[in-house]
């Protein structure tokens, strides 16, 4: 696995991006944090010019992103196809609507940051531009409901940041490789070892055997460093290093395979939030089948 900076990564693509600080200033109104001791963290706002950069070079038409939060991925995706003119298309995939009211932590120029009642949809309206807007489609409900409808078009590129157990990821790089083109590039968000997370396993385990993976470190800052007790990042897969044709590395049956038996696992998931919502005592307790 090739490792570098973000940086380093964004220098070897060769492409002009616009002032940090307009990333920054995106990422204070999309992408602040609050931590376990309720202070606001500027998390990964490297993600920002890491994903315009790569829509830059590559010109995806079609973009596929599973999970949205608040946008600061999405927005920053939008600008580059509308600073480069890509007669694209960002899918933009998550549980919450972007009109629904949810509270957030913003900082806005010049004040303190706050926690604020809003919507996804009322925040992109007082800073993103409406041609960036125009590029994005909303998606709203669970990955696997979504990914099985036959509407979809094939995408070209995908950033991975949803669900982040084992299962999850793994479900949305299979359901992705279903509807690709035959060639694209993916992103994963969150290359760590953590408990709850997965990324790193499907990496290490299922996508490195058939790609090249680069990892790319994006903490620059350290924000996450009490968390991290070895390399951490966001790493880039393209079918230019594929090591053979893609339909020998993932048959169409081994993937239905996969995301059949997600199906399954998610039927108990759903009944396990409705426990957890009733009997929050529950949380604590990891059922046998509760796979992480």
């Amino acid at each position: 696995m090739k490792k570098v900076t973000v940086i380093e990564f964004i220098e070897s693509l060769g492409v002009k991006l616009p002032p940090l600080e307009e990333f920054w200033k995106l990422g204070d109104m999309t992408a602040l944090w609050t931590n376990e001791t309720n202070q606001f963290v500027k998390l990964n706002y490297y993600r920002g010019p890491l994903l315009y950069a790569l829509v830059a070079k590559h010109r995806p038409k079609t973009v596929l992103e599973f999970g949205r939060a608040k946008g600061y991925a999405t927005l920053c995706m939008a600008r580059a196809m509308d600073d480069f003119n890509i007669d694209g298309t960002i899918y933009t995939l998550d549980t919450i609507s972007s009109d629904q009211h949810i509270r957030m932590p913003i900082k806005r120029a010049g004040d303190k940051p706050t926690i604020e009642t809003a919507s996804v949809n009322e925040i992109w309206n007082e800073i993103a531009r409406p041609s960036w807007i125009k590029r994005i489609t909303h998606l709203t409900g669970l990955s696997s409901e979504i990914m099985r409808q036959s509407d979809l078009p094939k995408f070209e590129m995908a950033y991975i940041d949803a669900d982040h157990f084992y299962r999850g990821v793994r479900h949305d790089f299979y359901s992705f490789l279903k509807c690709s083109e035959e060639k694209f590039g993916v992103v994963f968000d969150d290359y760590i070892e953590r408990e709850g997370f997965g990324v790193k396993k499907l990496v290490d385990n299922e996508v490195s055997r058939n790609f090249d993976v680069t990892l790319i470190h994006t903490d620059l800052e350290g924000n996450l460093k009490e968390h991290i007790t070895s390399d951490y990042g966001m790493c880039w897969i393209h079918t230019d290093s594929l090591k053979k044709p893609l339909n020998d590395c993932y048959s169409t049956h081994d993937i239905q395979k996969i995301l059949d038996e997600y199906k399954i696992f998610e039927k108990r998931l759903k009944v396990r939030k409705i426990l957890n919502q009733r009997f929050p005592v529950l949380k604590k307790i990891k059922l046998r089948w509760w796979d992480k």
